[in-house]
């Protein structure tokens, strides 16, 4: 990917150029095209981020910008390594139609001149965090879909995000689902007790996964319903004391009283855990 660097006023914009004119493509030895037109390639400015961060800095003290303009979060995930050494930049825009991620504020939080982020979709709860370091958030569209783990655990600000003890997984995962809890896992220091309904082990392994890569630890989950996934019998089988044991993250199985009255095997299964 090549990434055209532009000067417009007092704003550096950033913008994904996959095609490149004769002339563009000639001068990319230099990586310089004018005075106020540059083009890097990704993989430079990957290899060279205090080369490139140096550089950048220099031509928002001399040219004195104020503002970043990101075409999409693509373009823009190129640059946030080494965003918050761009001093002197107050205002961020993202001009794609896209939802800023978690990580993106995360990161931005810790911009020191940063005074104002405008996005076409900023979740609610990101709201909360930014106003806490004094950045004043623009949601140019309102979210109107949530995904449907967001809904049950009414996770609707940061508060309830970084507190909750306690969510509700529904199975099967959508990826919007996917996304929303590992956002969660990343802000949440306090959770202990996963309820999940009738997992097959793909649904078990993803949760997990998700767990162990936020570093999450003592946490219980419990299973209601009837595991009738034989592959997902065999995975609680083969990990319950290995997850106790290396992560703190044990299962609890909790069947109806129906199932229990009409399945002996029901009352066996109870022993896998064991």
């Amino acid at each position: 990917m090549k990434i055209l660097v532009k000067i417009n006023g007092d704003k550096l914009s950033f913008i994904n150029r996959k095609k490149l004119n004769t002339e563009y493509r000639n001068m990319l030895n230099t990586n310089v095209i004018s005075n106020d037109e540059l083009v890097f390639s990704d993989a430079y400015i990957k290899e060279n981020e205090k080369i490139v961060a140096t550089f950048l800095c220099d031509l928002i003290k001399t040219y004195k910008l104020t503002t970043l303009s990101f075409q999409n979060i693509e373009v823009a995930s190129i640059i946030f390594p080494f965003i918050n050494k761009l001093k002197g930049i107050s205002i961020i825009n993202f001009e794609s139609n896209e939802v800023l991620p978690y990580n993106f504020c995360e990161k931005l939080i810790k911009h020191k001149d940063l005074k104002y982020i405008s996005a076409s979709y900023i979740p609610a709860y990101m709201f909360e965090m930014l106003d806490k370091y004094d950045i004043i958030p623009e949601s140019r569209n309102e979210i109107l879909f949530t995904s449907n783990f967001m809904n049950i655990n009414s996770l609707d600000s940061y508060s309830s995000l970084f507190y909750k003890s306690m969510i509700y997984i529904e199975f099967p995962l959508s990826e919007e689902d996917k996304e929303d809890f590992n956002t969660f896992c990343q802000i949440n220091r306090h959770l202990r007790i996963i309820h999940v309904n009738e997992p097959n082990r793909f649904n078990l392994e993803e949760v997990i996964n998700i767990l162990k890569t936020n570093n999450h630890s003592n946490i219980k989950i419990v299973i209601h319903g009837n595991v009738n996934d034989p592959d997902a019998v065999e995975y609680l089988k083969k990990n319950n004391k290995i997850f106790e044991k290396k992560y703190k993250i044990s299962f609890k199985l909790k069947y109806t009283d129906k199932y229990i009255r009409e399945n002996i095997l029901g009352q066996t299964n109870n022993n896998i855990l064991r």
